[in-house]
């Protein structure tokens, strides 16, 4: 019984064990192969040689040596380079074993500390920062790196032109700086601070390139398989003739990529080829310059990309399946041969800050689908300005007027709508239409006719057809009312005995304690009473003093004194809108000029409690062969 106790005890005690993560390293510049760990005695390498120090060759260090544990860190000397041509293992590095969500593997390139920018020039609304010192950068060393601007914002660095120039993600928006004034710093890596202690000294100061994986146009690649829970930084991988790219991953949960540079010198292959859920991309560039192979592929799982640049492709993404994109260039610092998105099935690509560059297109569109799911806020990052983007080039922008004096018009920004060009994706049905415009107001109870301004700059009647699903831009309005759901109470707002009740048309509900306002009550509210004598039910409060709750006409109380311990408890409020009202079948005519606005008129939206909402969107489904803008006033009107 007593071995029984302690086998449970001591199972109990490994469970609840930390977990015991271990650093371990690799050096390709290592005579002896070691057994990962670092050697004081030979800089870390194994130089006895008795067994122990870094390992000297990357594949057979991930592929063979050990089996690794969560929270295992192997780094990587900056100096290490992994060439398929002269290592000639003639097989793939394969990423296996599991890290857990809680404790991931990491594979790390040294990390690099932060540099100074001593002097350079910065330009407002430009992403060339040039007559940099120390004219020392370099894509392999700066490239994918934050770079702090002399206006403290974070850029990304996604190129390098020469020794003294950058391109970073996105325009300047600081004033225009010169000489010392343009001084900045390129950030540190994310694991400098963490890097072990005993490796320092050693591995500092090398070189800043990247660790290097070259599979040497060889049909070898970084092969990630059933291996879940990696975090993979630092490293420049290059040249793979294997049909899914550079790097496959395939069948992992949960596998992050920062801070990494891809390149194709001669194969038109992948530069990341996706078969696994989970995978969080970024800082990272695809640079197929040499062969032209498609960037990305994602195939049947979720990918979130950020930060980084993906240029000199076939197509920059191929669309399996859905993306979330966060600062993101497709194109921009070399263009795609082909478009810059290649939609395969109908996986909706949402995306913020993303600047597709589009020389050669910016979708095509595979799935033969009426319309590619393609949304995207802040499209090309405009300094000043907002877009949104809907399809091939459909985008909304906001705008102001100027040099004009609109006769009609209430703003003095307004919404650029630019239709595409094309009739492919554009739909009759009001439901797939795009929602370029919405609005939320508060109106008093009755009846309103709400209007919004258009300005019609195609060169042809807009709405000249019937019925309304064929209409080219149309506005629809709602109330939205309301209502209460008595089954679901929140708890009591007031419970005691000092509440009356009062016959006074309108009637009301004291406390001699004064306690309604400070207990959260107000206009509006939907009460219910319960511990009363003759006026238990539900209420609707029309006025709130610190003493006295006025009820809205239609309700009626009993006249009873105080006495009982009364709780009042407030319902919560159930938005129900009302039916959709549309546009009236408006034709929005060609301007005649600059100040000849037309409009949209909603009438008849009822509402019935004052103080409640309409809300009213605008939706197109338009094209036009020479994208000439429609623009839309964004203030509506009540007519």
């Amino acid at each position: 019984m007593f071995r029984k106790i302690f086998f449970i005890l001591a199972g109990l005690l490994f469970l609840a064990s930390p977990v015991m993560a271990t650093d371990y390293y690799i050096d390709m510049n290592c005579a002896n192969n070691g057994d990962g760990t670092w050697d004081a005695g030979g800089g870390g390498c194994d130089d006895e040689p008795d067994g122990s120090g870094a390992w000297n060759n990357l594949r057979t260090a991930l592929n063979d040596v050990t089996t690794f544990t969560a929270g295992d860190k192997i780094w990587v000397r900056r100096t290490s380079v992994y060439d398929e041509g002269v290592v000639g293992a003639d097989g793939d590095i394969r990423l296996q074993d599991d890290g857990t969500a809680s404790a991931p593997l990491y594979l790390i390139g040294w990390p690099r500390a932060s540099e100074a920018i001593t002097s350079a020039t910065w330009t407002n609304g430009s992403t060339t920062v040039d007559i940099i010192l120390p004219a020392t950068m370099d894509i392999t060393e700066e490239g994918t790196r934050f770079v702090t601007g002399p206006d403290g914002f974070d850029y990304v660095i996604t190129a390098v032109t020469d020794g003294n120039t950058i391109i970073i993600d996105r325009p300047y928006a600081g004033a225009t700086v010169t000489l010392l004034n343009g001084a900045a710093t390129i950030k540190a890596d994310v694991d400098w601070a963490i890097r072990p202690a005993e490796a320092q000294a050693t591995w500092d100061g090398d070189d800043l390139s990247l660790s290097i994986m070259d599979f040497n146009d060889e049909a070898y690649q970084l092969h990630s398989y059933r291996a879940s829970h990696w975090v993979i930084r630092n490293f420049h991988l290059k040249d793979s003739n294997d049909t899914t790219g550079i790097w496959y991953i395939n069948n992992c949960h949960s596998t992050v990529i920062e801070n990494c540079y891809f390149t194709q010198a001669a194969s038109a292959q992948y530069g990341i080829y996706l078969a696994s859920p989970g995978t969080s991309i970024s800082n990272i560039i695809i640079d197929n310059s040499g062969g032209g192979g498609t960037g990305l592929a994602t195939l049947n799982h979720i990918l979130d990309i950020s930060n980084s640049a993906i240029y000199a492709c076939s197509s920059g993404i191929l669309i399996y399946s859905p993306i979330y994109a966060n600062n993101l260039n497709i194109g921009v610092e070399i263009a795609n041969t082909s478009a810059d998105l290649e939609i395969v099935y109908a996986a909706p690509f949402l995306g913020r800050d993303v600047y597709l560059g589009g020389t050669n297109g910016y979708i095509t569109d595979n799935t033969y689908m009426e319309r590619p799911s393609v949304i995207i806020a802040n499209w090309d990052k405009v300094l000043g300005s907002y877009r949104q983007y809907f399809t091939e080039s459909d985008y909304i922008e906001k705008v102001a007027v100027t040099g004009v004096t609109p006769n009609k018009k209430l703003s003095d920004n307004v919404i650029e709508y630019t239709p595409t060009t094309t009739n492919k994706w554009q739909s009759k049905e009001i439901e797939s239409k795009f929602k370029v415009w919405e609005s939320r107001k508060t109106y008093d109870a009755g009846t309103h006719n709400i209007k919004v301004w258009i300005y019609n700059n195609s060169g042809a009647a807009l709405n000249d057809t019937a019925p309304k699903a064929s209409e080219h831009i149309l506005m629809r309005c709602r109330a939205e009312a309301g209502s209460y759901d008595a089954t679901n109470p929140d708890s009591s707002l007031l419970s005691k005995i000092t509440i009356a009740f009062t016959d006074d048309d309108p009637d009301t509900i004291t406390d001699s304690d004064d306690g309604f306002v400070a207990a959260g009550f107000q206009i509006n509210d939907k009460i219910r009473v319960e511990g009363s004598t003759s006026n238990d039910g539900e209420y609707t409060i029309a006025g709130v003093a610190v003493g006295v709750l006025t009820l809205i006409a239609a309700d009626t109380l009993t006249a009873e004194i105080a006495g009982d311990t009364v709780s009042i408890i407030e319902l919560p409020t159930k938005y129900v809108s009302g039916p959709w009202i549309y546009s009236d079948e408006i034709d929005i005519l060609d301007a005649a000029d600059a100040d000849d606005w037309d409009y949209l008129q909603c009438d008849n939206v009822v509402v019935d409690v004052s103080g409640s909402k309409i809300y009213c969107e605008i939706l197109v489904s338009y094209y036009d062969a020479d994208a000439d803008p429609v623009y839309i006033d964004p203030e509506s009107s009540n007519p």
